[in-house]
């Protein structure tokens, strides 16, 4: 690189690229910094039988009328109101509860996850 080069940067560029930085510490979890523990289970029985986890919250995407074909429509809503439910009363008060959903149509019927979401809420 020749000397030049340096003039078409603009200065912070070069007190970016010029200043070393040490290397950061390693991290370790301890009960002040967040944590991420997944569990490969059922949802809905391990909800169920743990309740509220202290500190936590609920992020979910529960599936649609074709992911469980057994059921019919009003089945499934019936199922999808009370899964809503329980993931709702296993946040801690200081928790939240995200649902990521998206609405379907059923033979031309528009069906709102909001809505069921906001229903089993009540």
């Amino acid at each position: 690189m020749d000397g030049t080069s340096w003039k078409y940067r603009p200065s912070w560029h070069r007190l970016l690229c010029s200043v070393p930085t040490p290397p950061l510490p390693p991290r370790t979890p301890t009960t002040d910094q967040p944590q991420r523990i997944v569990h490969c289970k059922d949802a809905i029985p391990w909800l169920e039988e743990h309740g509220p986890v202290e500190g936590a919250s609920v992020i979910t995407s529960l599936p649609d009328v074709s992911g469980l074909p057994k059921l019919s429509l009003d089945e499934w809503k019936a199922w999808f109101v009370g899964a809503a439910e329980r993931c709702v009363n296993a946040t801690p008060d200081d928790g939240v509860t995200i649902f990521y959903q998206t609405d379907i149509k059923v033979d031309g019927v528009w069906v709102d996850k909001g809505y069921l979401c906001h229903k089993a809420a009540e």
